[in-house]
């Protein structure tokens, strides 16, 4: 059962979700609890067309306003590291998310895609995120690889071992905080103006790019995500009845109560250590 976040009042529609700890890479993706402070790495989570990339725009942008250093990540950031990182990462971009969207991807196989994310997501890591959050900032991504592992879950395991995926993901820095949007996959499609493979069944042969086939894969997709929450002690933020700003707002809500929960446990712990 989903409980609140934390006692009294906070952000609107925001519940975290219970349950144990069995995300990949539990102890390993953790980052180490006395880095610097006032750094934060939050990923936002949902299905295709969830507002996962407006909300993290507008979390930053409403903690900037707050006087936080926050950024929210996109994917050609490197840039901004040296010339090669930024052109090896702009070749692996192109590579996992520039192609047609009917593109026969799963001619190569899932293993080859579990592999190339995961290499996109180590070198974000090294490169953009962990010198943000060094520098103490909130740090906001766009999925952080477990709606892909959850397309994984769906596929046959004839086709591939989920397992075995998700301990590829284990050594990947893990986020600090995991907010999930939850969104109705109807909504969901009657955003976007077209759809790909990947978001319609990631069926081999000639996929099915409507918004029937995108409702019904993405309401699966959603069970997932939900058990992965469950999980893992996600935030759930219900969109149900907010507008993208609200989701937004809400995101950086959760922040601040994270690092409010956390400068308390720090205090506390830094009174039991004498003068």
């Amino acid at each position: 059962m989903a409980r609140t976040v934390a006692p009294g009042p906070g952000p609107h529609d925001v519940t975290a979700a219970s349950g144990p700890e069995t995300e990949p890479g539990d102890d390993a993706r953790r980052r180490d609890p006395d880095g610097v402070q006032g750094g934060l790495f939050i990923a936002v989570e949902g299905i295709d067309g969830a507002g996962k990339t407006t909300a993290a725009r507008v979390a930053a942008e409403v903690l900037r306003s707050r006087g936080r250093h926050a950024v929210a990540t996109v994917r050609g950031d490197a840039a901004r590291h040296s010339a090669y990182a930024a052109g090896h990462m702009a070749a692996l971009r192109d590579l996992i998310w520039g192609e047609p969207p009917d593109a026969p991807y799963l001619d190569l196989g899932d293993e080859h895609w579990v592999y190339l994310q995961a290499a996109w997501y180590a070198a974000f890591a090294r490169c953009v995120v962990i010198p943000a959050v060094a520098e103490g900032a909130i740090v906001l991504a766009d999925t952080w690889g477990y709606k892909f592992l959850g397309k994984l879950a769906l596929r046959s395991p004839a086709r591939v071992s989920f397992d075995a995926a998700w301990n590829v993901f284990q050594s990947i820095l893990r986020p600090d905080v995991v907010v999930h949007l939850h969104a109705d996959p109807a909504v969901a499609a009657a955003r976007k103006p077209a759809f790909s493979g990947s978001e319609t069944g990631n069926h081999e042969g000639v996929p099915e790019l409507s918004a029937a086939a995108f409702t019904d894969y993405q309401r699966d997709l959603a069970g997932v995500l939900e058990s992965f929450a469950a999980k893992g002690g996600w935030v759930c933020v219900d969109t149900s009845f907010l507008g993208m700003a609200e989701a937004g707002s809400a995101v950086a809500d959760v922040a601040e109560q994270h690092l409010g929960a956390t400068a308390a446990v720090m205090g506390r712990a830094g009174g039991d250590v004498p003068g």
